[in-house]
């Protein structure tokens, strides 16, 4: 088996991270497979996926951002046909393709158009003009499709077809430690500093609870921003400011591995403004012991048992966030209680091991039929 891993990114976040398990589950299950690997960029990945892989390059994707979908320019025709060109030439010979996400487009028409059977992961959960076109590339493209939830699935519509899969993503901790919940809540945000990860809101929800006397909380936000977009870090570095609560939160640069700040915490908030389509720290807070609140759409309503192993909160609504970390003030043994269930969970659902089963299954399934 000859099957080259293409992937937009090289850096460890979670789509990254998720796409090296991809490729080292299938290396794994499949020692003697020739593994080729493409990523758009160099970066970190690189030196992780050089453990799993017979070849790696480098070269430019055709990659669709929803900058050109909302200015109405979605691409260029002409670097289009080039871009398909060249990765025609690339899969030639190879007997299958793994495409990470929908936006990869010259890969995804080269495979249609050489009829080199592909699998196209769907980490996406579009809506509006985003949606339709990401759905007509994917209907175009006649490949094996993952989804990683059901949520996912849901919004490209093509209801429960035979080629069409949920695998969720998984994950693995190595000895996790139980939470210290004596002192005083300490709360964990990891994400992107952009528009919809929900920071400011949970900058808003801890003043309504500061406004309670006794309230004690402990915050650290992880994460850096995409290329040059610093005015929304800044925006919350500002919002903390105006609301009194920089004695309160502290900023951490993205860090490879958050092991230790997920150790540090003991409860972990994931306030998305805009559904996940999966919810990767949601898994990695569980694999760890520590209790969750998400927002109450896309993936994470599939991965947060409310009330069980973590909380669930309406979208957008800073009350009812501040209410579910009030509720973990108020009553510290929900911390260790939904942390347990919560790692339990974890390990019958989201573990590495089941994801990359899943995967490989996938590809099997492809192998066998072309």
């Amino acid at each position: 088996m000859k099957i080259l891993f293409v992937h937009q990114g090289a850096e460890l976040y979670g789509s990254d991270r998720t796409f090296e398990q991809s490729v080292r589950g299938y290396r794994n299950n499949h020692p003697e497979a020739h593994i080729s690997v493409l990523l758009a960029s160099h970066g970190p990945l690189q030196e992780l996926l050089n453990q799993s892989v017979d070849e790696l390059a480098v070269e430019p994707l055709f990659v669709l951002r929803k900058q050109l979908i909302k200015s109405g320019k979605l691409f260029n025709p002409v670097s289009l046909a080039r871009a398909v060109r060249r990765a025609r030439k690339r899969i030639a010979g190879f007997d299958a393709v793994y495409i990470n996400t929908t936006v990869i487009i010259d890969y995804i028409v080269a495979c249609r158009l050489s009829r080199v059977p592909s699998i196209v992961h769907v980490h996406e959960l579009p809506s509006g003009l985003t949606r339709t076109i990401l759905r007509a590339i994917l209907g175009f493209s006649k490949a094996e499709v993952i989804y990683n939830s059901r949520a996912t699935q849901n919004a490209f519509g093509f209801g429960t077809r035979t080629t069409h899969h949920v695998v969720y993503n998984g994950t693995v901790i190595e000895n996790p430690i139980e939470p210290e919940i004596s002192g005083p809540l300490k709360i964990l945000m990891i994400g992107r500093f952009n528009s919809w990860k929900g920071q400011g809101l949970l900058v808003e929800a801890l003043a309504l609870a500061a406004e309670r006397n006794g309230v004690k909380v402990e915050v650290k936000m992880a994460g850096g921003v995409y290329k040059d977009q610093y005015h929304f870090k800044e925006a919350v570095v500002s919002s903390v400011q105006q609301n009194n609560l920089r004695q309160v939160v502290e900023f951490v640069e993205f860090i490879p591995d958050p092991s230790e700040l997920y150790r540090w915490s003991n409860l972990v908030v994931v306030p998305s403004l805009l559904p996940e389509p999966f919810g990767l720290v949601a898994i990695e807070a569980m694999g760890h012991k520590r209790a969750v609140i998400g927002a109450s759409h896309g993936g994470l309503a599939e991965i947060i048992q409310d009330g069980n192993s973590g909380s669930l909160f309406t979208p957008g609504s800073k009350d009812a966030l501040a209410e579910a970390i009030l509720r973990y003030h108020e009553q510290p043994e929900l911390l260790r209680s939904h942390g347990a269930a919560g790692y339990q969970r974890y390990l019958d659902c989201f573990h590495e091991d089941r994801y990359m089963k899943g995967i490989t299954e996938v590809i099997e399934r492809v192998k066998q039929a072309a």
